[in-house]
């Protein structure tokens, strides 16, 4: 990838047991200059690294519906993750990349695919991964068919 893209910058939000591990492969396969270890970060920061992004990546092997996965789509970023729980409910192809776990070659093409990718284009994608998360991850409307469920005499109207 940095051969194609000289200029690419890959910032890692998050700390862990894994870091040394993460640390180590950096320098494997000397991507200092392309790769930042931020760790972690608040909130704000969180959303302003997604919203300065192209798009947010998350492959990983183990997750249940990620919220970061959510934040970014409601940030109108599309996303790169991967095919596993229940991320494939949320994120389809019209707003991001879907990867099987481990698929190095997968997750690169993804990448390229973000990369060369015009701003309109992910725009669109953007918008997209927006509405489909504030269409099935939104409290208010998740409140009010919950209410109708459990009392449907109420019919969401006492949350209101």
């Amino acid at each position: 990838m940095k051969a194609d893209y000289p200029d690419i910058k890959v910032i890692l939000v998050g700390d862990g047991e894994s870091r040394a591990d993460v640390e180590a492969a950096i320098k494997e396969h000397a991507v200092e200059d392309h790769v930042i270890l931020h760790g972690w970060g608040s909130n704000s920061e969180v959303q302003d690294f997604i919203k300065s992004s192209r798009a947010l990546v998350l492959p990983s092997y183990a997750e249940g519906l990620p919220i970061v996965l959510m934040e970014a789509l409601a940030l109108t970023r599309p996303v790169i993750t991967t095919t596993i729980a229940g991320i494939p409910e949320l994120v389809n192809t019209s707003c991001g990349w879907l990867i099987e776990p481990g698929d190095e070659h997968a997750l690169a093409e993804a990448f390229r695919s973000a990369l060369s990718a015009d701003p309109r284009t992910l725009q669109a994608m953007g918008e997209k991964g927006r509405q489909r998360v504030t269409s099935m991850h939104d409290i208010s409307a998740l409140a009010e068919a919950l209410a109708a469920k459990l009392n449907p005499a109420c019919d969401g109207r006492a949350l209101r």
